[in-house]
């Protein structure tokens, strides 16, 4: 308060650099680098305050509810997100707000199992965000909202969705979108009892997620294989895909969302109910001894037969 003019804009403009590139960090290390992008997300929200800028407090504070659920912390990213709304309305944000009521339905739907709360934050959300198609903050709002269709078994409004979504991502250039967005297709395909066509689309999504660098998803790719093996009833398969994606998160320090713990602890229950113990054991220890690469290779070497 008591700095001249030019001093306190220019400690202003020094305060917006810093938020600038602590959000640029977050939008990099978002649902990638899970404690980076919160530690980026909240020195947003700390500048934020400072600067009065409500929006980029909207954003961030959506932005730290997502980690924080994807860190299994639901009490700080309910507390994040509902300072978010609160502001978002207040300021009467409607692009803020749309990125933070997705973010509201994840939560609806993922810790409260509140499947009508989920339907109408993500009704209220894409209203809000109605014309910013071309803008990557809200397509990537649009997208928990795609997959909240998905979750909830209307895989016809799922894919109306993401029909929509994916030649946007693809203009955008957003390669990590667009293949979540065949990954999650292939999922439906999966959990229809389309094996094969599954298996085929993972094979392509898993060497574009090698290109991209991202292990976490290639982790959950092989799960994905396992899945699919255990299906088909290729059990030993199955374990060894299941222990080298073990390995690989514990490496990178990446669990799975609660999501898709679920459905894992009920297909490895399966494996392990249809396997002599000696032999569950043995498969999924050559499965932790593979690198990332021959799990890879093991994966789309198995996923054609």
């Amino acid at each position: 308060e008591h700095l001249p003019k030019l001093e306190r804009e220019a400690e202003q403009q020094l305060m917006r650099s810093r938020l600038k590139a602590w959000h640029g960090i977050a939008i990099l290390a978002y649902l990638n680098d899970n404690p980076v992008a919160l530690k980026a997300s909240e020195a947003c929200i700390m500048l934020s305050r400072a600067l009065g800028d409500h929006r980029m407090l909207v954003i961030n504070l959506a932005i730290a509810g997502w980690e924080r659920m994807a860190l299994e912390d639901n009490a700080g990213a309910l507390t994040a997100l509902e300072e978010g709304l609160s502001v978002g309305r207040a300021s009467a944000d409607r692009y803020a707000t749309g990125i933070l009521l997705a973010a509201m339905a994840w939560y609806a739907l993922t810790v409260d199992k509140d499947l009508e709360a989920s339907r109408r934050h993500e009704a209220e959300s894409l209203q809000l965000l109605e014309g910013e198609t071309f803008s990557w903050g809200a397509l990537q709002a649009m997208v928990f909202p795609f997959r909240g269709a998905m979750l909830r078994g209307d895989y016809a409004k799922a894919r109306e969705r993401f029909a929509k979504a994916l030649p946007l991502f693809e203009q955008m250039g957003d390669e990590h979108r667009v293949n979540m967005i065949r990954s999650w297709m292939a999922h439906m395909q999966r959990h229809e009892g389309h094996l094969q066509e599954a298996a085929a689309e993972y094979r392509k999504t898993i060497l574009l997620w090698q290109k991209l660098g991202h292990r976490g998803a290639i982790a959950h790719q092989l799960e994905s294989f396992a899945f699919v093996a255990v299906a088909l009833e290729q059990a030993p398969r199955a374990a060894r895909l299941f222990g080298v994606a073990e390995a690989l998160r514990e490496k990178i320090e990446m669990p799975m969302d609660p999501q898709e713990r679920v459905e894992y602890d009920e297909q490895v229950g399966a494996l392990h109910g249809r396997m002599e113990q000696r032999a569950f054991a043995s498969a999924w220890a050559e499965g932790r001894a593979m690198t990332m690469e021959q799990a890879i290779a093991y994966a789309l070497e198995q996923a054609h037969k």
